[in-house]
């Protein structure tokens, strides 16, 4: 096991079918380029605009929506040697409003 990156939908049929393959080659990628060598994991839900406004609101105390929000964690399990990175949850829509605002979507 090098890397674990798990990608979960808040919702059904949320996103595009590609979606959690897409975010778990970013992940990967992203890994590489900080030289992060060590075996970890990385947890993932995609959500809406309404999953994540929640989310923000009860953990941050922000009540908006975002587009991303972290939870690093940043543990070791001595019995496996996988370095726990933390959580992050995506609102779907917001990325793709952003996506098309800054011109990728």
């Amino acid at each position: 096991m090098k890397h674990k990156i798990y990608v979960r939908r808040a919702k059904r049929d949320l996103g595009h079918p590609e979606t959690a393959a897409l975010v778990k080659k970013a992940a990967l990628a992203a890994l590489r380029c900080e030289g992060v060598d060590e075996p970890s994991e990385i947890s993932v839900t995609l959500t809406d605009d309404a999953g994540i406004h929640t989310i923000n609101r009860e953990h941050r105390g922000v009540d908006a929506p975002t587009d991303v929000l972290s939870f690093p964690l940043g543990e070791m399990d001595y019995d496996t040697g996988c370095y726990f990175l933390g959580d992050m949850i995506l609102s779907l829509e917001h990325v793709e409003a952003q996506a098309a605002e800054y011109g990728g979507g």
